[in-house]
């Protein structure tokens, strides 16, 4: 009897799936597809509003962040004047 590899079998699964979508990314077939501008507007203002999406759920954290990089580097220049 063999033994089971559950953690092992899903790990090449896993890497299995994601060869074949980066084939997919990488070499993809070609394409017979006209893109007229409004459909092309249309993309990019789903490519900012997402921009915008991602700023107002993450703007606590990046205040935070700023605010602490602010306050190093205030504490950094006080303590080379002092």
């Amino acid at each position: 009897m063999r033994d089971a590899c559950p953690g092992r079998c899903l790990t090449r699964a896993l890497a299995l799936v994601a060869l074949a979508a980066l084939h997919q990314l990488v070499a993809p077939p070609p394409a017979l597809a006209y893109l007229d501008p409004g459909s092309l507007g249309y993309l990019v203002q789903l490519i900012i509003a997402a921009f915008f999406a991602f700023l107002y759920g993450f703007w606590r954290r990046i205040r935070v962040f700023m605010a602490s990089l602010v306050a190093r580097v205030r504490k950094s220049e006080g303590s080379r004047e002092g």
